[in-house]
């Protein structure tokens, strides 16, 4: 179909007779957004084909080289294809060599189909290509996981980013909490002044980093449907945690009826590059000149050199020769 219209399209541009006596504007542009339509939802396709291929163990892989299956043998696709198996060398390793290729050239596939634009797609294949293609050099470096690579990922998470993470009976955000009281309880202190949520996602951690802080709570991320479910979040409602979760609110004494919202101030920036005055401006009350206690929970698996963010963190944080400041950070 995606054929179909692409040769309608090229023959509205290129066949003299049509621009001058059959020339249809309104058919041109609907083939055109039908095109562009049907290759983003082949692109996602193939992304999301070539992810479960890569994902699959060696003994998947075997099985799927069956004759039944769908994945018989390699074919060499794109020019990253370069290792092969033969149809009598089926044992679990070769196998695996079978789904790399394959899950390879679904993601060149999914590129290829969207002009570059399915930044997910991009994003894997320079992971499995060590950031180089082999003509001009260029999907992109893994130093760091590209902004619109998080932002798009979480972007199509966000709606069901807690749903998910609570059948996994994830327990970083009360982990997070926990640690927080023992950076309260080192720096012997009755609260701590400031916290930075750095990676905050859909405020899973707020509602356990609100009730020792003192002053702002500032949640900052790079996915804006991510902050929007942040922003709803208040002392009862919570960030999609269970309901026996808020039991640390009335161990803490604070009013698990309020309808306060859970961050002071929510920030759409990068971690390496937000500044202070980017966090704090606005915030009423007293201006802070740093940050006591920056959280970054599951942030750093983004990021492969941790140098930038780290040496920003400091320039965020109210640490000097005569204070403390503190970073909590959990890294699968």
């Amino acid at each position: 179909m995606i054929q179909k219209y692409n040769a309608y399209i090229d023959w509205m541009i290129n066949n003299h007779e049509a621009v001058t006596t059959e020339y249809d504007d309104e058919g041109f542009h609907y083939a055109q957004t039908q095109v562009l339509t049907m290759s983003a939802c082949a692109s996602k396709l193939y992304y999301g084909y070539g992810t479960i291929l890569s994902d699959l163990s060696p003994s998947d892989c075997l099985h799927l080289m069956a004759e039944e299956s769908l994945l018989i043998d390699t074919e060499q696709t794109t020019s990253f294809a370069i290792r092969t198996t033969s149809k009598d060398d089926k044992d679990e390793k070769s196998a695996k060599v079978v789904c790399e290729t394959n899950a390879l050239n679904a993601m060149q596939m999914a590129v290829n189909l969207f002009d570059g634009n399915n930044i997910l797609a991009l994003h894997m294949l320079a992971a499995m290509t060590g950031g180089e293609d082999d003509d001009d050099g260029g999907y992109g470096s893994q130093e760091r996981a590209s902004n619109e690579f998080v932002s798009a990922l979480f972007d199509d998470f966000a709606d069901t980013f807690d749903e998910k993470l609570g059948a996994l009976a994830y327990q970083v955000p009360k982990l997070v909490g926990e640690v927080a009281y023992d950076v309260l309880r080192m720096s012997q202190k009755e609260s701590i002044d400031s916290i930075l949520d750095a990676g905050c996602g859909t405020g899973l951690a707020g509602q356990f980093l609100q009730p020792p802080v003192e002053g702002p709570l500032v949640g900052v991320d790079l996915s804006n449907q991510m902050l929007q479910k942040a922003a709803q979040c208040t002392l009862v409602k919570g960030c999609g945690l269970k309901v026996e979760d808020s039991t640390v609110l009335d161990d803490a004494g604070v009013d698990g009826h309020s309808s306060k919202p859970l961050y002071d101030k929510l920030a759409l920036s990068d971690l390496e590059t937000v500044t202070l005055d980017d966090l704090v401006s606005g915030l009423s009350g007293e201006k802070i000149d740093g940050f006591d206690l920056i959280v970054a929970a599951d942030v750093f698996v983004y990021i492969g050199n941790l140098e930038k963010i780290l040496l920003n963190f400091a320039k965020l944080s109210n640490g000097d020769d005569s204070k403390e400041s503190y970073l909590i950070f959990l890294c699968k």
